[in-house]
């Protein structure tokens, strides 16, 4: 598979297995991959924790952001690839 097509694999599997249920432990992003992936449900933090695990064990770079200086928090990757 081409890194595009393993970073579809990984969002695809993510959507179609993990529910949004607006929790998670942010104390542990490890466990919390475990836990999403465990339990299917979640919320950004949880997509973001599963997302990082799955795409470091593909070897795709990538990092993670947070929003800041809002009353809610939420949780992207970024990914690099050519």
């Amino acid at each position: 598979m081409t890194d595009r097509e393993k970073m579809r694999a990984i969002y695809d599997y993510i959507r179609e297995n993990i529910a949004y249920n607006g929790t998670s432990d942010k104390s542990d992003p490890e466990q919390e991959a475990y836990r999403g992936i465990r339990d299917k449900a979640g919320d950004s933090f949880t997509f973001c924790s599963v997302s990082r695990k799955l795409l470091n064990a593909a070897g795709i770079e990538n990092a993670v952001a947070e929003r800041v200086n809002s009353k809610s928090s939420h949780y992207w990757n970024i990914v690099y690839f050519e």
